[in-house]
């Protein structure tokens, strides 16, 4: 099953269009945090929040990252942060990430064990700390994905 991935190449001549109307939905989910919350159960979703980075190596760090969360302990959330993968790859980590009802699951050892995604996405792996969260933790339910699926990627 690769439904993203064939929603993506179903698009790529919409992609400037299709992005502009997921920066518009960001927009959207950005307006619908609040103020600093706990974290609460996420499942299985992609999460998004506003967050301080400490960072001085990075020149633009992302204060709004979009994650696969894959760890959460009480000091920081690990996860993919979709601003750094490429479209292509995200599609193939969603359709990798749903079983065959469609409904999200988690990440597997079996996935991070594996060299090609691993190679693909280690760079994308990033530990956020909680303290350092902004707003509320925001999930982003499958009905969702096709809008992160268009957000422009990080260079």
């Amino acid at each position: 099953m690769s439904l993203h991935k064939d929603i993506l190449n179903k698009n790529k001549l919409l992609l400037p269009k299709r992005t502009e109307e997921s920066q518009k939905w960001f927009g959207q989910k950005i307006k619908s945090m609040s103020s600093s919350d706990p974290i609460k159960n996420i499942g299985n979703n992609i999460i998004m929040f506003n967050y301080y980075s400490k960072d001085k190596k990075s020149n633009y760090p992302d204060l709004f990252p979009i994650l696969f969360p894959i760890g959460i302990t009480k000091d920081e959330i690990t996860g993919f942060n979709l601003h750094y993968v490429p479209h292509i790859h995200r599609a193939y980590l969603m359709d990798s990430l749903k079983d065959r009802h469609n409904k999200p699951m988690p990440i597997n050892r079996n996935f991070l064990k594996s060299p090609v995604p691993m190679k693909i996405f280690s760079p994308s792996l990033r530990k956020y700390s909680h303290k350092n969260i902004r707003s509320k933790v925001i999930q982003i339910l499958p009905d969702e994905w096709q809008q992160a699926l268009f957000l422009p990627a990080q260079r």
